[in-house]
């Protein structure tokens, strides 16, 4: 439960983050900016559990770094498709 809740809050975190640095560009949609990133974090979290390297009850490293990575690459592609 704590690597779902941590994969969460990197999420939130990240999509913050990404809308405070892209401020004007999101057209009001700062909540739709932080649900990317929560996705983003929460396929990344699964996928690593899925591969052994990770786990959804204990916090991870490796569940870390692959919340991170899907989060990112997440906000990319909305970026990339609204064209900020």
């Amino acid at each position: 439960m704590i690597g779902i809740l941590t994969w969460l809050g990197f999420g939130v975190f990240a999509g913050g983050y990404t809308a405070w640095q892209m401020a004007g560009r999101d057209m009001g949609l700062i909540l739709f900016t932080l649900g990317v990133g929560i996705t983003g974090s929460l396929v990344g979290g699964f996928g690593a559990s899925i591969m052994g390297v990770g786990s959804m009850a204990t916090f991870s490293l490796f569940g870390l770094l692959f919340a991170s990575l899907g989060a990112v690459f997440a906000l990319l592609g909305y970026r990339k498709l609204i064209g900020a």
